[in-house]
């Protein structure tokens, strides 16, 4: 982004010297350049050598003499050199500013009128155009690049691609594949671009009990073209706490180089004899990448493991790692925005339907129907914070009669206990009044 804006910053800069220069150069010209310092009438440009300072007027045209600035000293002649000079620069960049014009008034795509070299250039740059990449691969289609230039531009693409700090745009993953139906990638380069493929990283809950499952989640992402050109069999695991192997991981079906990201979540059994403080936890992602139409049992073209390192802290099994909040001003928001129906599904089934309209913090909660000294348990809910809207469908007991009942949503941080990012959840009941329950 630096760079980009240090290009262009240089170009407008470049543009304003020359648009100075020609200026000057022009005026230089047509001032033009003295020839003598005879006193010359400013209004017709007589010569009034001989005639000036007696004269009270000009003998040419009657201008009077005497008013201030009537009279410049020196004959001038244009230089003609200096006015060329300064007139070509001009009209180039009148002629630019035309087309830029026309350009943007008409959605034109001036990246087609832009020479193949400079496309490269800014190919090449730290932030090039989606429009000169655009160009680039409609050119490269046509066959109309030439070979150093299709090299360059898959040298550029293969190194962005193989630096993850670098945002991956799909634009470069086309260029490296058409140049391979093309024949300018050999099989090395390919096998290179297949195992650079997929790039993965790691979150893993930072607090967690002896004895608990421990939530990992895959974050898997393809560096590649727009088409599904590989696929990969991702296995997940192992994980190690401190060097020790732990129980869990499974493998993944295939995915398809399509630019998506694919979140895989999995539990691991946590050692019951963990010591309460920090553990280091070791999570290995191995791919297996294959072309997208290989058959079953084919070789694949590369494999490639990546093993991430993250710190977990442990802590009593007697502490609980959800914190549960109580602030009067949450529970009147909380309470404000919730509503609940009851109504048949289009299998004629009651649902219980939850809403909530304002989450300021997440709710992990238990539902229950009660009326009077009866109470049914209809299942569990979690609504993360700082949803603007939470909407829940539950089915209700077979034996909920008709008639009116209360809704009751418990705390219940058991849930959330499996989860990576919420630590903590409201911490008091949400009663939800005469909800009622039809034929």
């Amino acid at each position: 982004m630096l760079a980009a804006l240090i290009i262009s910053n240089t170009l407008a800069i470049a543009l304003i010297l020359t648009a100075l220069t020609a200026i000057t150069l022009l005026t230089l010209g047509i001032r033009g350049k003295r020839l003598n310092d005879h006193p010359i009438c400013r209004r017709c440009a007589f010569d009034l050598v001989g005639v000036y300072p007696g004269a009270q007027q000009c003998t040419d045209c009657g201008a009077r003499l005497t008013r201030r600035h009537a009279i410049r000293h020196g004959r001038r002649r244009p230089r003609r050199a200096l006015i060329v000079a300064g007139l070509v620069p001009l009209a180039i960049l009148a002629s630019l500013g035309a087309l830029f014009t026309w350009a943007v008034a008409t959605n034109y795509d001036l990246n087609k009128l832009k020479p193949t070299w400079l496309l490269v250039r800014e190919a090449e740059s730290a932030a090039p155009s989606d429009g000169a990449l655009a160009e680039l691969i409609v050119r490269l289609n046509a066959d109309e690049l030439g070979p150093a230039a299709i090299d360059r531009l898959v040298a550029r693409a293969m190194r962005i691609q193989a630096d993850t700090t670098i945002p991956w745009r799909s634009a470069y993953g086309d260029i490296v594949e058409t140049a391979r139906t093309l024949n300018h990638v050999d099989d090395e380069q390919w096998e290179t671009y297949a195992l650079q493929c997929f790039e993965g990283d790691i979150r893993v809950r930072e607090r967690i009990r002896p004895g608990d499952r421990l939530p990992v989640e895959a974050l898997i992402r393809a560096r590649a073209g727009p088409r599904p050109t590989f696929r990969a069999q991702v296995q997940v695991g192992p994980l190690r706490v401190d060097g020790v192997e732990a129980e869990g991981g499974w493998d993944v079906g295939d995915l398809l180089s399509t630019g998506t990201t694919t979140r895989i979540a999995q539990r691991w059994f946590m050692p019951p004899t963990l010591a309460p403080g920090p553990h280091e936890v070791d999570v290995e992602l191995h791919f297996q990448i294959f072309d997208a139409g290989a058959p079953p049992g084919a070789p694949s073209i590369s494999e490639r493991t990546l093993t991430f390192r993250r710190t977990i802290d442990v802590v009593p099994r007697s502490e609980d790692v959800i914190a549960l909040v109580k602030d009067p001003s949450i529970a009147e928001r909380i309470a404000r925005g919730a509503s609940a129906t009851i109504g048949p599904d289009p299998r004629g089934l009651n649902r219980l339907t939850i809403t909530l309209a304002d989450v300021p913090l997440a709710i992990s909660a238990s539902v229950t129907l009660r009326r009077g000294d009866q109470e049914w348990n209809v299942g569990n809910m979690i609504a993360y914070d700082n949803s603007r809207s939470f909407h829940t469908g539950l089915r209700v007991p077979d034996g909920v009669t008709p008639g009116v009942v209360d809704v009751i949503i418990t705390p219940n941080p058991t849930p959330p206990r499996g989860s990576i990012d919420i630590i903590e959840i409201w911490g008091e009941p949400i009663v939800i009044e005469d909800v009622t329950v039809p034929d």
